[in-house]
């Protein structure tokens, strides 16, 4: 796994800059989400945990488990949620991939979530359709992207969209779906 590449890398400025984006934008993500039917969350590409802990605060009776590709974001993210202070009966961290059919996890939640991850993976749809199966009968895919093609800006401004375009091209070239 530690041959994916991710645009944004691993370093500790990154983890930071994750956790700080999360607790900016939460009122953005969360607000009008009901998950009150919702006990067992799988939060897919759960990175350092930002968002995990953003859920925990928000819903009391959800218990997480978070999916990461990555070690050393699982290993940032269970530190983060002790630092914090977080309730580890209520969450669990899973290095995996979630697009693998090893993944023993059928039936087991009520929900997933991803939060910006469908932008980072080659496929999004094989994923959701993988990802269906650790789903409960009526089980819900709550999905939070960003469409990078859909950025506009007006008047146009040359520099900046030929740097945009060049960010696309770049997530493409390491099997990114901007």
């Amino acid at each position: 796994m530690a041959d994916r590449k991710y645009i944004h890398g691993y370093s500790p400025e990154e983890q930071k800059r994750l956790v700080d984006q999360a607790g900016t934008l939460a009122e953005f993500v969360f607000d009008g989400w009901d998950f009150a039917r919702v006990n067992h969350l799988l939060e897919v590409g759960s990175g350092v945990g930002a968002e995990t802990h953003l859920l925990l605060n928000r819903f009391p009776h959800l218990h997480i488990t978070g999916l990461e590709i990555e070690e050393v974001q699982v290993n940032k993210a269970r530190g983060l949620l002790a630092d914090l202070g977080a309730d580890t009966s209520r969450y669990e961290f899973i290095h995996g991939d979630a697009s693998s059919s090893d993944l023993e996890l059928e039936n087991k939640y009520d929900a997933a979530l991803f939060v910006w991850v469908l932008e980072h993976v080659p496929n999004p749809l094989e994923l959701l359709k993988n990802v269906q199966r650790f789903l409960r009968p009526g089980g819900r895919i709550y999905i939070v992207e960003v469409f990078h093609d859909s950025f506009r800006l007006s008047p146009t401004h040359r520099i900046i969209e030929t740097f945009w375009k060049k960010t696309i091209d770049f997530q493409s070239s390491i099997q990114g779906n901007a």
